[in-house]
């Protein structure tokens, strides 16, 4: 639970608590799925206790935001051999998947681009700036090629993703609502759709 016992709503519930960072590259079709989420998100009036960043390719620089934050969702592309295209998995993030001796030998190849979630994760771990409660919501794609826009079963999953965050926000007494339509209507705008 965020903070305890559920607060009156005041100045506690207005600050920034919850970061919902998505990432990926746009060049890439499916690949910029994260990306799109964020940025469509991020178009509509949102409480103040919600940030939402459009990670672009990633960074360690994105570790930035997560200081101070209580909660982060982190919205990607997966694996396409993952599940059925445009199907949604949520994961609670394990910061010691990836071994310090392994992630600082990554992090040194990597550089400061390009970092995969799973480093982001490990570094802010490291660096004492990875929310308690940390979870990536992963969409699997259908195509990972050169392109712009997003396929229509990846538009679907963003919108999946949406109810499954308003739910788990929800629960957790932090509600928020944004029309589907929408929001469907502006990730058109931001990430055309492509036929999958």
């Amino acid at each position: 639970m965020l903070g305890g016992p559920a607060e009156e709503p005041g100045e506690a519930n207005k600050r920034t608590r919850i970061l919902i960072l998505g990432i990926g590259n746009r060049l890439l079709t499916d690949d910029g799925v994260g990306s799109c989420f964020a940025e469509a998100l991020s178009t509509f009036t949102l409480p103040e206790w919600i940030e939402v960043v459009d990670g672009g390719l990633g960074g360690l620089n994105l570790i930035d935001y997560m200081e101070g934050k209580e909660m982060l969702f982190l919205v990607d592309a997966l694996d396409p051999r993952d599940g059925e295209p445009g199907q949604v998995k949520l994961f609670k993030v394990n910061p010691k998947a990836v071994e310090p001796s392994e992630a600082i030998r990554m992090l040194i190849e990597a550089g400061s681009h390009g970092v995969v979630p799973e480093l982001l994760v490990a570094a802010a771990d490291a660096m004492g700036y990875l929310p308690g409660e940390s979870y990536v919501i992963g969409i699997v794609p259908c195509l990972i090629d050169l392109g712009d826009g997003i396929t229509t079963p990846a538009a679907r999953g963003c919108l999946e993703a949406l109810h499954l965050l308003r739910e788990m926000l929800s629960e957790r007494g932090f509600p928020f609502s944004i029309d589907d339509h929408r929001f469907k209507e502006r990730l058109r705008e931001i990430c055309p759709e492509i036929n999958c």
